[in-house]
């Protein structure tokens, strides 16, 4: 068992030995100029190879320092922030050349002059020039003395011989968490390249890691204070670190993106997800809507895709998030009991069997709405199970079931304990009967051949979990190769409070809205969970009754149980205006003057928007 300790104050052990620094400095005097080279350049146009589509990210700090980092030819590609003395990403590409990815790390990383406006092309050692240097980068003794490690951005064992070498610049370090970077981190670099090295000589693995910028830094004043004077507060740390990667198999439907994002903490939980997934995230913590890593998303939709993102879960995320999980003591006595050894039975050498869990029921309480949700697509994305928001009568009892205390404030409590969230199967797994628009297969047939015939005629299925897509603001899941719309399995309850029949869940139908029938022939509007959606009211939209069409040309909602409506948005975006449109990049929503909410949108016209 790995453990990772931080010790503080003068009995801190530094991580650079000083005898081996001082050896090491008289071999690189001894040895000359090294040789290494590094451009910084206006542009990534000299090493847009290491970019999918030869096209860098968008929307990450663009005033930032472009660096072609170079040693007799070009390695890899960096974003840096002088302002932060951190680089903002690096983009690089798998080298299959070499099986043996130890390598022992260097205890001086080299510096690159020309960021600091010095003559040189070359990587060097900060041997001179020192207090011009600092200015606008990192030193190697500002990571002395303090609980965090020089984490590269692009690492080391991904690449070869010189290739390796290159690497080994503040250019391409942040300060990680010692733990975060030397265990969780360092398993899902190891294991992802693992995945990728069995791919040699099928296609071109294509990564960007990156950095999100926090407002601490090292070395920390009160804690990382020597015997000596240093500056205090000079390189910034990350909040999060984070790695998209988008691999161009050579037959173009094996190809795939995932990505992961971590917290830059030590008991971090990392998380998997899909590279629209990752996006989305990232514009929240760099605030900018218009992030892009890989154009086009590389391949999101794909099935790999959702292969090696489960692959990922449940090898890494799974293992790791039981590390904070625990049970209440009587579940746990419960459970210890049922799973003891037992005696055999009287006069037999037969063991009684282990008893296997089969079912099991879990209270969940969610900040909000928007938690749920993302939790319950992790869990149609991962565990291809979904919650259902069904009537109390309308529970399986085959299947566990999530209660709530509060669905929203605004709901009262004895009209919440008719209703519950239960388990079922995601559409997608092949033993469905429920195709892509909700309609029930005919009896006897399942989707397992990506189809079914239904009593309107053969209807194609689900073969990826129905998901979320926010670009397109609208679910969606692959059916065979093809991405098409589907209807999320959400809820049995109309907005009137009706239930659904059993053989007719909410869904499409192959109508633009959410219907069921209720009883017979009779219908009724249900709604899907846009649960961001919020009215021109500035009033969220009910839980039973979220921002769609219901019928009409417009989005509405009702925003309380009075059946008060208003025009709706269906994502707290302030460059998405109603009806989807979007805003300009210079003109998000706004008041511009007026007693409501506004922006000029992309199309040339204006309209109305619901979130500054």
């Amino acid at each position: 068992m790995k453990h990772c300790v931080s010790m503080t104050g003068k009995h801190r052990v530094s991580s650079f030995p000083m005898a081996s620094m001082l050896l090491f400095l008289i071999a690189a005097f001894a040895a000359g100029p090294l040789g290494l080279e590094a451009h910084v350049v206006r542009d990534f146009s000299l090493c847009k190879e290491f970019f999918y589509k030869d096209t860098e990210p968008t929307g990450i700090d663009q005033n930032a320092a472009r660096i072609c980092q170079k040693r007799g030819f070009y390695y890899y590609a960096s974003l840096y922030s002088t302002s932060h003395r951190i680089p903002l990403y690096s983009a690089y590409t798998f080298d299959f050349t070499c099986r043996d990815n130890r390598v022992q790390r260097r205890e001086t990383w080299f510096i690159e002059p020309q960021i600091s406006d010095l003559v040189g092309e070359d990587m060097a050692l900060p041997r001179q020039n020192k207090e011009i240097i600092r200015l606008n980068q990192a030193l190697n003794e500002d990571y002395e003395y303090t609980d965090y490690d020089r984490g590269h951005l692009n690492p080391n064992n991904y690449h070869c011989n010189e290739g390796r070498t290159a690497t080994f610049t503040l250019t391409n370090a942040v300060p990680m968490d010692a733990c975060f970077n030397r265990v969780y981190w360092r398993k899902y670099e190891d294991y992802l390249g693992n995945i990728v090295l069995e791919l040699s000589g099928m296609g071109t693995a294509y990564f960007v890691t990156g950095a999100v910028p926090s407002r601490n830094r090292i070395p920390v004043p009160g804690l990382d204070a020597t015997e000596e004077d240093r500056e205090f507060s000079r390189v910034t740390i990350p909040s999060h670190t984070w790695t998209a990667l988008c691999f161009k198999h050579n037959i173009e439907q094996f190809s795939f993106s995932i990505g992961y994002i971590g917290e830059n903490k030590a008991d971090a939980i990392i998380q998997v997800m899909s590279i629209p997934d990752l996006v989305r995230v990232l514009g929240g913590l760099y605030n900018s809507p218009h992030l892009q890593i890989f154009e086009d998303d590389c391949y999101s939709s794909t099935q790999k895709s959702q292969k090696i993102l489960q692959q990922l879960f449940k090898k890494l995320h799974l293992p790791q998030f039981q590390r904070p999980f625990s049970f209440d003591q009587n579940v746990q006595n419960i459970l210890t009991a049922s799973l003891s050894k037992r005696q055999r039975r009287s006069g037999s050498h037969e063991l009684t069997k282990k008893p296997r869990i089969t079912h099991m029921k879990v209270e969940l309480n969610y900040g909000d709405m928007t938690e749920w949700f993302d939790n319950t697509e992790y869990m149609k994305s991962n565990a291809l199970t979904t919650c259902v928001f069904e009537p109390k009568s309308n529970v399986h009892s085959s299947w566990p079931t999530y209660t709530r205390d509060e669905l929203r404030k605004r709901r009262s409590a004895d009209k919440l304990d008719d209703y519950i969230y239960t388990l079922v199967p995601e559409k997608s797994t092949p033993e469905t009967v429920i195709t892509a628009d909700g309609t029930h297969c005919k009896e006897g047939t399942t989707c397992s051949d990506g189809s079914c015939l239904t009593e309107q005629g053969t209807k194609e299925c689900c073969t990826s979990p129905c998901l979320y897509n926010h670009f397109w603001k609208d679910f969606m899941c692959n059916s065979g190769q093809e991405s098409i719309q589907c209807s999320t399995q959400y809820s049995t309850v109309t907005v009137n409070g009706k239930s659904c029949r059993q053989d007719h869940s909410c869904g499409t139908y192959g109508e633009t809205y959410y219907w069921c029938y209720t009883a017979g022939s009779d219908w009724d509007y249900c709604s899907p969970p846009f649960v961001n959606s919020i009215g021109l009211n500035g009033k969220p939209c009910r839980i039973d009754h979220e921002c769609s069409t219901y019928g009409e040309s417009y989005y509405w909602c009702y925003t309380d149980q009075y059946n008060h409506w208003s025009e709706c948005c269906t994502d707290k975006d302030p460059y998405v205006a109603l009806n989807g449109r979007t805003c300009k990049p210079e003109h998000r929503c706004g008041t511009y003057g007026e007693t409501y909410l506004w922006c000029y949108t992309t199309d040339g016209s204006w309209d109305y928007c619901c979130t500054q």
